[in-house]
């Protein structure tokens, strides 16, 4: 994919992780930090990673909601690699379809109950 895209050297001057974006979004590519590594998906696209199906049976606490912005909201118990860029397959809500999460905010303390991932995702 972008290996092609960049044929000279250059020197990039100015935050990494903003340098890293330009170029990036150049060759048609996101860059993102997900778990300590960086993360490459095509503009608009989801990683290649099998989607999650996310249904009242695997641990969705409140149920999708599409918001007048087109965004799907939803709220799951913890579920590791559940990361933004991520496909999720909604099943058995009034919401249903393929995803891509845009964000997830994770909840929780351990001297505490509340332990649930917040997701914002967009339909592919």
């Amino acid at each position: 994919g972008g290996a092609s895209a960049v044929r000279t050297s250059s020197v990039l001057s100015g935050n990494a992780m903003s340098e890293l974006t330009r170029v990036s979004r150049s060759a048609g590519y996101e860059v993102s930090i997900q778990d300590g590594n960086l993360q490459f998906v095509r503009i608009g696209e989801a990683t290649t990673d099998v989607a999650f199906r996310l249904a009242p049976d695997s641990g969705v606490v409140k149920a999708p909601i599409r918001k007048t912005n087109g965004i799907v909201e939803a709220r799951t118990l913890l579920i590791p690699d559940l990361l933004p860029g991520r496909r999720v397959q909604f099943d058995g809500y009034e919401v249903q379809g393929t995803f891509r999460v845009e964000s997830a905010k994770y909840t929780g303390q351990t001297a505490g109950s509340d332990w649930f991932i917040d997701l914002e995702c967009k339909e592919l």
